[in-house]
């Protein structure tokens, strides 16, 4: 079931430079008790000690979390909500699992909590534009009928960071920022916020940063911009109307398995 409009159009591909951590687990939080028992339940044993954890505001001034996904449900931690989707509403033949609106799964990373963990193949009904999503809103009126944007004050940091993990084969991964108009004002008339511009605009494909250790993946607005039209708009009119962020898997016959945790915002130095 798909809940927000992807774009299909697919422009050129240009893989940027992100700064990558290659670990073995995840930073420690207040729920480890909560998350510790979760492991043991899910795996029958203890989680790994956290001494190999990375410290995930290492080497920037200020991290703002956006979930770390451990209380399990669909709601993050600035009031908007996760969704899993494919193309199946738009005429295609992809799977994604788990099959439903969103679920998570324990443990997530460094053995504590929770994580989303998708897998799923892109058909060929759509020629190429065949997709699976991951969306997180960041406003719990995002979506239509209010489509109203972010309170986060996304210019003052510098990107965008999360734990990863797994492999994508045969299609192209992306984290993308979409440009959608805000407010029911002329809008919402499918369902969906419209569209402004293009999305490969404002996109960086990770599929080459994605190995099967979990990565702390941090990509930088510079990545994720990459104005080349002249109807294209300035970086800080897309982060004031942010709505979401998408993981966008694109391709025909393409083959997902991917881990997402600790999704949060950071500020350089």
């Amino acid at each position: 079931m798909i809940q927000r409009a992807p774009k299909l159009l697919l422009l050129g591909i240009a893989v940027l430079t992100v700064s990558c951590y290659r670990i073995s687990d995840n930073e420690d939080d207040g729920d480890a008790g909560k998350a510790d028992s979760e492991y043991q339940n899910a795996t029958g044993g203890e989680p790994e000690s956290t001494d190999s954890l990375i410290d995930t505001t290492e080497g920037v001034a200020e991290v703002l979390l956006l979930d770390n996904l451990d209380d399990g449900d669909e709601i993050n931690a600035v009031g908007g909500s996760w969704t899993l989707s494919d193309d199946n509403e738009w005429g295609g033949n992809s799977d994604i699992w788990p099959d439903v609106p969103f679920e998570s799964v324990a443990p997530g990373y460094g053995g504590r909590g929770r994580a989303i963990h998708v897998t799923g193949t892109t058909g060929t009904a759509l020629v190429g534009a065949d997709f699976l999503m991951v969306t997180t809103t960041l406003h719990e009126d995002a979506d239509c009928p209010l489509a109203t944007p972010t309170e986060i004050d996304m210019a003052h940091f510098d990107g965008v960071q999360f734990m990863a993990k797994g492999h994508a084969n045969g299609a192209a991964l992306y984290l993308r920022l979409p440009f959608e108009k805000s407010g029911p004002e002329d809008n919402c008339t499918d369902g969906y916020p419209v569209r402004l511009t293009d999305t490969s605009h404002q996109r960086y494909m990770f599929r080459e940063d994605l190995t099967e250790e979990w990565t702390l993946l941090r990509i930088r607005y510079e990545d994720l911009f990459r104005l080349s039209s002249p109807d294209d708009v300035a970086p800080e009119e897309v982060l004031r109307e942010l709505k979401s962020l998408e993981w966008f898997f694109m391709g025909s016959l393409g083959e997902l398995d991917l881990w997402i945790d600790d999704v949060a915002m950071f500020r350089d130095f």
